[in-house]
C-alpha cells in the first residue's frame, strides 16, 4: 500500500465520545515521493477516538473505499472531501481523480465500514490521455442538508453542483445537476444553508 495522505477530516461527537474521521488518498509511494496518476491506489478512511488528554486511539484503520480497481477507470482513488450525516450514522467521501462518491457506516463506537464504494460514479480522470482532467468532473467538497435528505457535491472541473436525494443506508439518487453558476475550475468550497 502506498502511504496514506490524510486529506479531509471531520470531528464527530457521538454521545459523550468524540471521534476523528480522516479520508486518505494513497498518492505517495513508500519512499514518500509523490506517485504518478497511474500509480494512485484505492483510497481509504481511518477513525480515531479523541481522548480527554488530546491523544488519539485508533478505532478503524485503512478501511478501503472499495475493492482494488484499475486506477483511472472510475475507481475510488484520491479520497479527499468528507461529510457526515446529521444523525452521525453515515458519511460520504468524494474521490477527486476517480470521480466517485463512496458511502460508509459510522458506528457508535467510532468504527466504520464501507457501505457502497460507488454510491455515485461521475467522470474520472483518464489515464493516458493528453490531458487526463479534460473530461473529469473533479469531485471535491460535499455538504449535506440539516435534515439529512440531500447531499450536494461540487464538480470543480465543470463548475457544476450535483444534488442527490439520500435514501436508506446512505444511498444516493441524482436529482439535479446545475451548471453555469460557478467558475469552470477551482470552485472547491461548499456550504449547505437551511432556507427560512
Amino acid at each position: 500500500r502506498n502511504l496514506p495522505a490524510a486529506i479531509g477530516f471531520e470531528v464527530v461527537a457521538i454521545g459523550a465520545r468524540t471521534f476523528v474521521i480522516a479520508s486518505e488518498a494513497r498518492e505517495f509511494l513508500a519512499s514518500g515521493a509523490p506517485a504518478m496518476l497511474p500509480q494512485f491506489q484505492t483510497a481509504s478512511v481511518s477513525t480515531w477516538e479523541l481522548n480527554a488528554d488530546g491523544s488519539l486511539t485508533p478505532r478503524s484503520r485503512d478501511v478501503l473505499s472499495g475493492p482494488v480497481l484499475k486506477t483511472g477507470t472510475d475507481s475510488p482513488t484520491s479520497a479527499c472531501w468528507i461529510v457526515v450525516s446529521p444523525d452521525r450514522s453515515f458519511f460520504w467521501v468524494a474521490h477527486a481523480s476517480g470521480g466517485v462518491i463512496s458511502s460508509f457506516r459510522l458506528n457508535p463506537d467510532g468504527t466504520t465500514a464501507l457501505l457502497d464504494s460507488r454510491a455515485f460514479v461521475g467522470a474520472p480522470a483518464v489515464i493516458g490521455a493528453a490531458n487526463p482532467l479534460a473530461t473529469a468532473d473533479g469531485l471535491v467538497d460535499l455538504a449535506v442538508s440539516s435534515d439529512g435528505r440531500y447531499l450536494y457535491q461540487v464538480a470543480d472541473l465543470k463548475g457544476s453542483i450535483f444534488v442527490f436525494g439520500v435514501g436508506p443506508s446512505a444511498s444516493l439518487t441524482l436529482l439535479q445537476k446545475t451548471t453555469g453558476l460557478l467558475p469552470a475550475t477551482n470552485s472547491v468550497g461548499l456550504v449547505s444553508v437551511d432556507r427560512p
